[in-house]
């Protein structure tokens, strides 16, 4: 009977932990995330998730030109993980599902958060990030003294 019972125990444990991880989709596959201090547009991250909810792709511009850096995602009911690996960033980032707070970790400590909402697939991030580079550059030409 201790046996029996142990089993169903076990089960119901690891069959918990697997549903939470198959079974929990994202929502939403285009997510815009902000940082209040800087609240122009073009200084948003844009994630863009791929259909099986494995990797996504991650359109800024962080020096003055549009970078794409890939991520690999690990999700659970209460959180989406990207981790960049290979490439310039050397963080993991953390969607609270619930809030939609976007967490950004180096070496296991937050370095800031960013507040995120979905946008829509009419908007292409790649298109308005290189149109705000384009425009700020004749702002700063147009303003220049010398």
């Amino acid at each position: 009977m201790k046996k029996l019972l142990s089993i169903i125990v076990l089960g119901l444990l690891l069959g918990g932990n697997a549903y939470a991880e198959a079974d929990a989709p994202i929502k939403h596959k285009r997510i815009e995330c902000a940082y209040g201090m800087t609240p122009e547009r073009y200084n948003n991250h844009f994630l863009i998730i791929s259909k099986d909810d494995k990797t996504a792709e991650l359109i800024t511009i962080p020096w003055g030109q549009v970078e794409k850096y890939s991520a690999n995602i690990k999700k659970d009911l209460f959180n989406i993980t990207f981790t960049f690996e290979g490439t310039r960033i050397e963080e993991d980032w953390v969607l609270k599902r619930k809030s939609g707070i976007l967490e950004q970790y180096h070496n296991n400590k937050v370095l800031l958060k960013r507040t995120c909402k979905p946008f829509s697939k009419d908007f292409n991030p790649e298109e308005f990030l290189n149109n705000a580079i384009k425009s700020n550059v004749k702002n700063l030409i147009k303003n220049n003294k010398f």
